[in-house]
């Protein structure tokens, strides 16, 4: 028992969002493809939002790569994220100042089976809060465009013998940037994607830096009529740069990646000043990461 609490001392390195998707040979970054779907480079008008996503992740699949130890995962989570975001009528270069936070809550149901030996552990749990004090949004007649500075801090717990706590034990830094592109004179059809790069510093209590990250989140979405959205969004992310540090125990040159693509459905409901949200995708081509499917309902209420 001893042998598979050192193997999944990782897997406590749970993904900031989703509880337990992490690799079981290595670090992954704070940032969760698929979190933001159609029109995700488009910026809403200068007000005050507040966004609550509601995410489900279920995965009974590891995809291991090269030598990696076998093992079974029944990984079930749900987070909340509490958002509020302010968009000014400051503008910077044309653009819109935007600030926000990125506040987690999550429940893990976390099962780990490698042989004959198991762990299991569920919990509530705080997990790494996300600033994002400088984002621009650009708005022109047939484009939008977003760029945001952002930082995760290690507000949440880690422990190796209590894996479904979402903490990551080191800061990111992340910067994003891309645009939603209108297709036709009347906005209704819409191409938007965002690119994100992190860079993680050490962990706190070990001498272990994670690779930096690559993602891509993209979305082709239609607007039937002024209330409903529907589209197609999808997401890739990479692990571009070896983990480095004393304390790694397993093989650092492998580097984990994942893809996921699933329909979106979106209404505002103009009296209540309410748009829900609504985006199930399924992961494919995973290496040294769990497989799975994640379901999105979230809410944007204008003020």
């Amino acid at each position: 028992m001893k042998q598979l609490w050192s193997l999944f001392s990782t897997f406590a390195c749970i993904l900031q969002l989703f509880g337990a998707s992490a690799a079981v040979s290595g670090e992954t970054g704070h940032y969760v493809g698929g979190t933001e779907g159609i029109k995700l480079a488009t910026a809403p008008p200068p007000g005050f939002y507040y966004k609550l996503y509601n995410v489900f992740y279920y995965a009974d699949t590891y995809q291991s790569y090269r030598g990696s130890r076998q093992v079974r995962p029944d990984v079930q989570n749900f987070v909340m994220i509490h958002r509020p975001i302010l968009v000014s009528d400051i503008r910077i270069l044309g653009a819109d100042y935007i600030a926000s936070i990125l506040m987690p809550v999550t429940y893990a149901d976390v099962s780990v089976r490698s042989g004959e030996e198991q762990i299991n552990d569920k919990r509530w749990a705080i997990g790494d809060m996300a600033v994002e004090p400088f984002c621009l949004g650009w708005h022109a007649d047939r484009w939008d465009a977003m760029f945001s500075l952002a930082a995760y801090l290690p507000t949440g717990r880690q422990s190796s013998r209590k894996i479904a706590l979402p903490g990551k034990e080191f800061w990111t830094l992340m910067l994003s940037l891309g645009p939603t592109l209108y297709l036709d004179r009347d906005k209704t059809w819409a191409f938007s994607t965002l690119v994100r790069y992190e860079l993680h510093s050490r962990k706190r209590h070990e001498d272990i830096r994670p690779g930096q990250n690559l993602s891509i989140d993209a979305s082709l979405s239609k607007s039937l009529g002024r209330l409903w959205e529907i589209g197609l969004c999808g997401y890739a992310q990479w692990q571009v740069s070896k983990d480095r540090g004393s304390d790694i125990t397993y093989n650092r040159s492998i580097r984990d990646r994942v893809f996921g693509l699933g329909p979106e459905v979106g209404i505002y409901v103009p009296f209540l000043k309410l748009k829900f949200q609504f985006r199930n995708q399924i992961e494919f081509g995973a290496r040294d990461r769990t497989e799975g499917v994640i379901t999105n309902l979230s809410f944007t209420k204008s003020f």
